[in-house]
């Protein structure tokens, strides 16, 4: 649980940007815009290079955890404001979600979990030819909280195929804490069609896979089937 908290302070929720431009949505207007589901987290950058300010928003209610980015626009409107694009996240109570942008990328990273924990991150990047978000790596871990428990991490660069599979187990130490000990990496090229922010693969359905030592492929829907 110690390791859980961690995590959980590390995404610690981006509730608000203080960045100010063109486009920028308002908070009231967002919050209107959202109707019943709480905001988690904001960022106001131009993912797309058209001089205004993008919105992008972690939203949930107690059934679904929503990620979305709102194209701003020069009046700065979320009523009638086109999608970038969407994605569910784990609609976990027990979550904490963080937006950031490295080198060009939008990165979302979410650790949701109790008993069994996923920690994930995606990284976006705007693709020009559809005017949508589109999904370049993948970075995920499940791992229980017991004693006893195993670990599974994948790594997916989607631009090059890259993949990388570790599987763990947790030890205990002289002093009493537990740490996980992998094996070795496994290491292969999955080549992947562009994959919009709307089928991204399910993290959770991807790494329970792994975790069995199955390999993986991605149907037109973005979700992760086991390869024959």
């Amino acid at each position: 649980m110690r390791r859980l908290m961690v995590l959980l302070a590390a995404c610690a929720p981006l509730v608000a940007s203080a960045q100010q431009g063109p486009g920028r949505i308002s908070d009231d207007d967002l919050r209107a815009w959202l109707g019943t589901l709480e905001l988690e987290a904001r960022l106001d950058v131009d993912l797309n290079g058209d001089g205004r300010l993008d919105l992008v928003y972690i939203a949930a209610d107690r059934n679904e955890r929503v990620l979305g980015i709102l194209d701003g626009d020069e009046y700065g409107a979320a009523f009638g404001a086109r999608l970038l694009g969407e994605a569910a996240l784990v609609p976990s109570l027990t979550s904490a979600s963080s937006l950031a942008i490295e080198e060009g990328e939008l990165v979302v990273s979410q650790v949701a979990g109790e008993d069994a924990v996923t920690a994930t991150t995606w990284h976006y990047r705007h693709d020009p030819a559809t005017g949508g978000m589109r999904l370049v790596a993948l970075n995920g871990e499940r791992y229980g909280a017991l004693v006893d428990s195993t670990s599974t991490r994948v790594q997916w660069d989607l631009e090059t195929g890259e993949y990388l599979v570790e599987r763990g187990e947790s030890v205990t130490l002289d002093t009493g804490g537990n740490v996980f000990v992998y094996g070795p990496p496994q290491r292969s090229v999955r080549p992947s069609a562009p994959v919009s922010m709307e089928q991204a693969p399910d993290p959770v359905a991807l790494l329970d896979i792994e975790a069995m030592g199955g390999m993986v492929t991605i149907h037109a829907r973005g979700i992760p089937r086991p390869v024959p």
